[in-house]
């Protein structure tokens, strides 16, 4: 009895003092997603686009205020051909004309164009929040996709931890059953099972340790191409797959206790209201195509500008006479009417109608889609937290079985098979009951996602 304790509490020590040793230098999630919104390249595009479309919009702001200006210059000669009509002759006589140059300046402020300046003001600044949101879509992409790696990730090392503790279990079976063949208690038969056991697990833990590596290796290529010398032995903080934390119950609970139809409800209100979901994407892209379709509409109808002019005119340059120069200016007010231009502003009329109704369509079927996903996302989340609280019944009832069989053999009283067919059973049940944790897990990812919650990750940086 002594000797069980005994080796139960050495490998608890073993377990935290390895813990407590590791958390003094790991790198938190946090870190790791700050390193990746540093260097990630499509982030650094979109705020590219995100300057271009600001001067874009501050161009509309513009024209909706100053004038048009334009600048003209013009000159030159001709040549005029003259004929004598009082008489029959066929000759003609040559005049050239004075060299003359005019130049000016012509201002154009138009004061109604089919309202085209102001909704290519309204486009522009939904062009510019419709980059802003596309940058907060790649950061809740990239976010989605490094935690779903870090979850995956706590994961292998439960997974790793589990048959870690199998190992130092079976190598301490393994001594007992050694000294008991030894001295003649047992047979050859059940010293070389027990030598069997040890080294299947001590192979299940070498190919543990490399899917483990393997995972911190695809963590850190979604950071960075960068070549990291230490992403192979960098401590990470990672979840805590041995109970659910305060959240993750939280979530259970509304899952467990409210109507199916309110918990939908509020996720695609949720998901429709933040600005990082393809609801908002869509819902300005279905915007823009509609201020498209009313700038289009701006060619059949007519236009009030102010036309203002002024022009400088010289003549007779080469004889050097600029004394003969004069300028002249006037401003009108004018009504343009297009009564038939071409069948192009028609087509494209048309054409930007129907791109508003497709935006419709698309926006309608986005929402119709994620409320389904929403539905299939909590009914899973149920399936998975009553499978859980069995299995974590079952791994606590089977961990009291098993300390008793020890005991029995330990005595003599059974023989090793039986022993090792319920830490078979133990070692599963607990395998389990990481794999339930990190479906629910996996599927809370989801509705964070879904619902804008995985944005609270890089917000806080």
């Amino acid at each position: 009895m002594n000797t069980i304790l005994l080796f139960l509490v050495s490998i608890t020590t073993l377990l935290w003092g390895n813990s407590a040793s590791a958390s003094a230098a790991t790198t938190t999630f946090a870190e790791i997603l700050k390193m990746a919104l540093a260097r990630n390249v499509e982030i650094k595009k979109i705020d590219n686009n995100i300057a271009t479309e600001n001067l874009y919009y501050r161009l509309s702001l513009k024209k909706l205020f100053l004038p048009q200006l334009d600048m003209k210059i013009s000159g030159g000669e001709a040549m005029q051909h003259l004929k004598d009509p009082s008489t029959f002759d066929l000759a003609t006589t040559n005049i050239r004309t004075p060299f003359a140059l005019s130049a000016g300046l012509l201002a154009r402020y138009d004061l109604f164009n089919g309202l085209a300046d102001v909704n290519g003001k309204k486009m522009a600044q939904l062009s510019l929040q419709q980059s802003k949101d596309l940058l907060k879509m790649q950061k809740a992409q990239l976010t989605y996709e490094l935690r779903k790696i870090f979850l995956d990730l706590s994961m292998a090392e439960r997974t790793l931890a589990l048959i870690g503790e199998e190992v130092a279990v079976d190598k301490k079976l393994f001594e007992i059953t050694t000294a008991k063949y030894k001295s003649g208690h047992i047979s050859k038969e059940e010293y070389w099972r027990a030598n069997l056991e040890y080294i299947e697990s001590q192979e299940r833990l070498a190919n543990q340790e490399e899917l483990v590596k393997n995972l911190k290796i695809a963590l850190f290529d979604l950071i960075s191409n960068e070549q990291i010398q230490e992403k192979e032995t960098l401590k990470l903080s990672l979840e805590n797959y041995e109970k659910l934390d305060g959240k993750t119950n939280d979530l259970l609970t509304a899952i467990l206790t409210q109507k199916e139809d309110q918990l939908i409800g509020s996720f695609l209100s949720a998901y429709q209201q933040t600005s990082s979901s393809d609801y908002q994407n869509l819902s300005k892209q279905m915007a823009i195509s509609e201020m498209n379709y009313k700038i289009s509409r701006a060619d059949f109808l007519p236009k009030v500008y102010l036309l203002a002019d002024y022009n400088q005119n010289f003549e007779n340059i080469r004889d050097h006479a600029l004394d003969n120069s004069y300028s002249s200016y006037g401003i009108s007010l004018n009504l343009e009417v297009p009564l038939f231009s071409s069948f192009d502003s028609y087509v494209k009329s048309k054409e930007s109608y129907y791109l508003f109704l497709n935006s419709t369509y698309d926006l309608a079927q986005n929402s119709f889609a994620v409320k389904n996903k929403i539905s299939k996302l909590c009914s899973n989340l149920r399936a998975y937290a009553s499978s859980y609280q069995l299995v974590q019944k079952k791994h606590e009832i089977q961990g009291e079985i098993y300390q008793n069989m020890f005991k029995r053999y330990s005595a003599g009283a059974i023989a090793i098979q039986l022993l090792i067919d319920d830490k078979i059973k133990l070692q599963q049940y607990g395998l389990q009951l990481a794999e339930e944790i990190h479906n629910i897990k996996l599927t809370e990812l989801e509705l964070d996602k879904i619902s804008g919650e995985i944005n609270r990750y890089w917000e806080q940086l």
